[in-house]
């Protein structure tokens, strides 16, 4: 299957995936053709009871919605290879290697609108939401289809340990001078 929406976090509060969900339901409601489907991933977490016990009942599927838990590589792959779009909703993270990972397939992504995500996303290209607004995330979800594909591809050199502790660094003489 390879028309369907992607995203991936353990079930917890800051993965925010609570708001993805409700923003893809309002998404169906108003557009009752919309056949698309949204496939969560990921690990069981904490303080999400409601959404967990909704994701592993299959309940949601009717409405197109679909966990996989604890995927093997190969699907993962699988996911980030076939999806049309990434979606990364986190309230907060140190950093986000799964938005790597979308743009090392070319994948035009949804992420919160935080400061660790401005930096590794194009702001030409990715869409970036604020993080609790339901109603801003299914209008960037119905915006980023229309869109598709990236413009360029992403450039993974861009990214290595050894560039990002120079870059770290650099800033650190910085810091320390000023």
């Amino acid at each position: 299957y390879k028309n369907f929406i992607f995203t991936i976090a353990t079930l917890e509060p800051r993965k925010n995936n609570v708001i993805v969900v409700e923003a893809y339901l309002i998404l169906k409601k108003e557009n009752p053709d919309f056949k698309i489907p949204l496939v969560i991933a990921g690990r069981l977490g904490w303080k999400e009871e409601d959404l967990t016990k909704k994701l592993k009942s299959g309940i949601l599927e009717k409405e197109g919605i679909y966990f996989i838990e604890n995927p093997a590589d190969d699907l993962l792959s699988f996911l980030y290879k076939n999806c049309l779009l990434f979606l990364f909703p986190s309230i907060h993270e140190g950093f986000g290697l799964p938005l790597l990972e979308a743009l090392q397939e070319n994948k035009v992504c949804l992420a919160s609108d935080i400061p660790v995500f401005t930096e590794i996303l194009d702001r030409e290209i990715d869409f970036f939401v604020p993080p609790k607004d339901k109603i801003a995330w299914k209008n960037a979800i119905l915006n980023a289809l229309k869109k598709r594909k990236r413009k360029r591809s992403w450039n993974a050199r861009l990214w290595t340990w050894k560039k990002t502790a120079k870059t770290i660094a650099l800033e650190i003489r910085k810091a320390v001078q000023d």
